[in-house]
This record gives structure tokens, sequence and C-alpha cells, in this order.
């Protein structure tokens, strides 16, 4: 059985890549930007399980001992619309913090010291190399029944954070992105979404959260300018059983 619906969450995608990247892949069928200006600022935990729930979880997040290591029941997000979900390495939900602990311990040590002999290099690899680990979960989750599978992908984020005035470098990033899209439309894949927690700007060499927009894309309606935490509502209206 194909899945219902596959879900790409993009972490740190902004809508201004699709012409600037020539996306054409990642826009679908409809696509628009999401508004998250109710948040005091751009959180990927907060972001992330807001969008599970349809709810600001922004206080239960920041309230928590460890927000990466935060996490919402299945019950209580738009998992449950489906028989069998499959998900994938979400923030709020099933995050590696372990494997992204790392990235981010990397990050922290080439932001204080910028001139680490080939530290962006293995920076960027260590980021591609769990991508690839989620990637081959991904694809085998394809072949077990599941009628949603939702697939985080945080290297474009972490990426662009030290990368985002590279063109070059995130074009790749998000070519690999476009070609897994892609390949689901291929494939006949019901339907599918691209979502974003927020867009990224350039400063310099980096990338800074933009803290007013994510992006969403989808196969089946023109969702508008949606609250994140709207999603769980459309979700539920469009695959309730």
């Amino acid at each position: 059985m194909k899945p219902r619906l596959i879900i790409f969450a993009v972490d740190g995608m902004g809508h201004n890549l699709l012409d600037q990247y020539h996306l054409q892949h990642l826009s679908l069928n409809y696509n628009g930007i999401t508004d998250i200006s109710e948040f005091s600022m751009s959180r990927t935990v907060v972001l992330w399980s807001s969008f599970l729930t349809g709810r600001n979880m922004e206080a239960d997040v920041l309230g928590s001992d460890n927000q990466w290591a935060f996490t919402v029941d299945c019950e209580d997000t738009f998992l449950g619309t489906f028989q069998d979900p499959y998900v994938i390495d979400l923030p709020g939900y099933n995050y590696d913090v372990e494997g992204h602990g790392i990235i981010k311990e990397m990050m922290i040590s080439l932001l204080s010291e910028e001139d680490i002999p080939g530290g962006l290099a293995r920076y960027n690899s260590t980021a591609i190399d769990l991508y690839l680990k989620y990637r081959a979960e991904f694809y085998t989750a394809l072949t077990g029944g599941h009628d949603l599978i939702l697939w985080y992908i945080g290297a474009t984020d972490e990426i662009g954070h030290l990368n985002m005035g590279d063109e070059e470098t995130m074009r790749r990033c998000y070519a690999h992105i476009e070609a897994e899209v892609l390949c689901r439309k291929l494939a006949g894949t019901s339907h599918l979404m691209v979502i974003s927690d927020h867009g990224m700007n350039v400063v310099g060499r980096y990338g800074d959260h933009d803290d007013n927009n994510g992006y969403w894309a989808t196969t089946w309606a023109d969702l508008g300018i949606p609250r994140v935490t709207q999603m769980r509502y459309i979700i539920e209206e469009k695959f309730s059983c």
C-alpha cells in the first residue's frame, strides 16, 4: 500500500528559495507562506510541536527542562488521523537529540573559532551523514505499508546556519531534497506536503532565522497564509478516515 500522505518537514526553508534556487518540484501544485508571528521568535521545537498539536506550544517547550528533548504524545496531534503513521526524527516528537547535539556542538565551536582548519567541511559532512541516515530510514518506511510518512530534514537548517551566504552549497543541499520530492511525485504517492518551520535570512556567510514566515506546499489545495497552528486541522479535514 502506498502512503496516503508524505510530509517533507524541511527545516529553515523560505519561500524565496523557490525562485532563487529554481526549486520547481518543491512548489508542488499549490504553495505559499505560513504565519508564525504569534510566537515570540522562531524556535525549532516550539514550531514543530505547534504544527503537530494545533496549539501554541511556546510556554510548554520553554518551561521544560530541555527543549530539545521535549515531546508531545501522539494522541495530542494530527497523527491520530492516520491508522499507521511513521515519523522520522521530528523535533517535539522523536528528535535525535544526540545526533543533532553533535552538530550543534560543532556549530558553536566554529562560531567561536572561525579559523579551525577544515572545520566547516567536517561540519557540513556530519550534517549530511545524519541526513543520509534518516534518508535510508525513509526509504525503508516506504515499504512498510504506512498511510502517513513524515520525514524531518534538519540538514537544510544546520548547513544553512553556517553556509547561507554560499549559494552553491545551499543550492546543492536543496537539490537533494527536491530530488526526493520529485521521486515521490513520479511514484504516484496520493498526496504530498512540503512544510518548513521558518525561513532563513542571509547574514554575511551565515544564516539566521526568519521570525515571520515559514513555507508550505501541497498537492491538494491552496491554503492561503495559514498559521502554523492551523496546519493540524487542515490535515485532519483532508485525511480524516
